[in-house]
């Protein structure tokens, strides 16, 4: 039986970079690197990690996320989510292995009227995007063997992002407020692991064909943030959790109401049936998976 290939994954103590070292265990020999053991933006620490783990795949899921942040700091944004995605795409080169890299719904602009696919114009509004797209660009034009999963409003059940705050106030307010014109499409990051295990190890379609190749990976359906919190709260109360804002007290609001100083798309939808097609699977709707995240955080806090 031949060896198991070694796959590298940088960022994995994100979302992203925490479910595909879960998923990717057992088939794959997983090297899992958190931002603190392997700091991409270093150069020079990159090809030291590269000449003792001689990775076979890298999984690139250190990123810069905080969008507003990044406004004031683009120059932070621009060294991991471009200087750093850089020195990866030319070490791969080198190393002849697979580079896997996670993009973003917000390099589009949010005017289309239809969902974008991948090979639709980009234009993004704010220093994230941009940052993101211009590692994305880097490596399409200079890679040698490349997959990007765009993605949109990412979760799990183990970090602070929209859902577990969005939960954690319902426990303590009896009223929240919530944007409803801000349109994606919530995406579970064990989702996100699950499908791109799949895309690498299933067999029959040629490599070459399906590699060196930009994908959106998102479930099927849209929502607003609105939408989002009205649906996990309903969910989270037929479950049982203990909460003082029921999904009927989310009142809407416009995202004019709110401070933010990166400006956001309004309506990104991913059209995801490329790698539907490639698969030969159909996804579910995004709120198929919140029962399954609700239940991973109840047994996260029972265990704490």
């Amino acid at each position: 039986m031949p060896d198991r290939q070694t796959v590298l994954v940088t960022g994995a103590n994100g979302q992203v970079g925490r479910n595909i070292c879960s998923v990717f265990d057992g088939s794959f020999n997983v090297i899992g690197l958190s931002s603190l053991e392997l700091d991409v933006g270093e150069a020079a620490a990159t090809h030291k990690i590269f000449d003792k783990v001689r990775p076979d795949i890298v999984i690139n899921a250190a990123a810069y996320t905080k969008v507003d942040d990044a406004e004031a700091n683009s120059s932070l944004a621009d060294r991991t989510n471009f200087h750093a995605v850089r020195h990866l795409c030319d070490t791969c080169l080198k190393h002849d292995c697979l580079l896997v890299h996670f993009s973003t719904d917000y390099v589009f602009d949010g005017e289309a009227t239809r969902p974008y696919s991948e090979g639709d114009q980009t234009n993004p509004l704010n220093a994230y995007g941009r940052s993101k797209l211009a590692g994305d660009n880097y490596i399409i034009e200079n890679s040698k063997q490349y997959l990007i999963f765009r993605l949109a409003w990412v979760y799990d059940h183990a970090d602070v992002n929209f859902p577990s705050k969005i939960l954690h106030a319902a426990k303590v307010k009896d009223r929240l407020k919530v944007v409803d014109d801000q349109i994606g499409t919530p995406t579970s990051a064990e989702f996100v692991a699950k499908n791109v295990h799949q895309l690498i190890t299933t067999g029959g379609a040629d490599k070459n064909q399906r590699y060196n190749n930009v994908y959106n990976l998102v479930p099927n359906g849209e929502a607003s943030w609105f939408d989002f919190a009205i649906r996990l709260l309903s969910r989270a109360d037929a479950l049982g959790f203990n909460l003082k804002c029921k999904a009927e007290d989310v009142m809407p609001i416009k995202s004019s109401h709110l401070a933010q100083p990166a400006k956001r798309p309004q309506r990104v939808v991913l059209d995801n049936r490329k790698i539907q097609q490639e698969l030969g699977i159909r996804f579910a709707l995004w709120d198929a998976y919140i029962d399954d995240f609700l239940e991973q955080l109840r047994r996260q806090n029972e265990n704490i």
